[in-house]
């Protein structure tokens, strides 16, 4: 039976290997392509200052080497640019359980995570530039989170050199990445485009029980913690509105946002629309 298990398991593997590329949509395909041929001739192609307004589209950074579409949500007094990821694209636990004094000093916290976005493993994992994260506390594995459904404790941190480049690390602000409150989000979102459909990297590497499809709005995190309890986060459901759920649930998705220190950026193509995003480079902070 051992053996039986493990010969399934690769041939697991090597199906989501071979069928997973084939997933992706057309348009991330595309991205996919205007991503690589931009790198190619980027010695070559003279890259053209853009100014960023609300509204806008950027292509930023990828995540499991699909491209990251961010939407322009608010340009900032102090000249950044707030931008949010159009899709959920990935599914993880705002913050694991388990035992730690200092992180999880009562019961229900050790039981099901804490609330805090500060300190959660949620927040480590967003702003790390490593290939193994190092966590505070309880590492984000299958026996510490929601039956066990997409355990991050293995995976690089969000910020790592696949995913994001120096020139484009050296744009995003001091504060980080960051989940968006839900004050933020009520703020600087509309209503009937707070539902959120989820990437092709989402759907394709969820192994939580819950099917998901292309089209589909998904429950995911804001930051706010839920104020009856030290365990609960407010979440957007998958009608657009606010609920709540516990921060172990590691089926919720993950629709993170950052500043860019600046408007004015470094685009090889692109003209802004949600169709056609300006694929960003670089930006005028950062060292040419």
């Amino acid at each position: 039976m051992k053996k039986r298990a493990w010969i399934l398991s690769i041939i697991f593997v090597l199906s989501l290997a071979y069928f997973a590329p084939n997933f992706l949509s057309q348009f991330s395909k595309d991205l996919l392509q205007n991503h690589s041929e931009n790198a190619q001739t980027d010695l070559i192609r003279e890259e053209r200052k853009v100014i960023l307004n609300s509204e806008n589209f950027v292509s930023f950074g990828t995540y499991k080497n699909e491209p990251i579409i961010w939407k322009v949500v608010s340009m900032e007094p102090d000249g950044k640019t707030l931008i949010i990821s159009d899709k959920i694209i990935c599914f993880k636990a705002f913050d694991s359980c388990g035992e730690n004094n200092y992180y999880h000093p009562a019961e229900d916290i050790k039981k099901f995570g804490s609330s805090e976005w500060k300190e959660c493993t949620l927040n480590e994992w967003l702003n790390s530039p490593n290939q193994t994260v190092v966590y505070s506390h309880c590492s984000p594995s299958e026996t510490s989170v929601y039956n066990g459904f997409n355990a991050y404790d293995n995976e690089s941190g969000f910020l790592c050199e696949s995913n994001f480049s120096n020139d484009q690390k050296a744009m995003i602000s001091d504060e980080g990445v960051f989940i968006p409150s839900k004050s933020m989000l009520k703020k600087h979102v509309k209503t009937n485009e707070l539902k959120k459909e989820c990437s092709d990297t989402a759907i394709i590497f969820n192994n939580s029980s819950f099917f998901i499809t292309r089209n589909k709005s998904v429950w995911y995190w804001t930051s706010t913690a839920f104020s009856s309890n030290n365990v609960s986060v407010t979440a957007v459901t998958s009608s657009g509105t606010f609920y709540k759920t516990l921060a172990y649930d590691s089926s919720m998705g993950v629709c993170p946002a950052l500043y860019l220190k600046t408007n004015v950026v470094l685009s090889l193509s692109g003209t802004g629309s949600k169709d056609n995003p300006y694929i960003i480079y670089g930006g005028e902070t950062s060292e040419q």
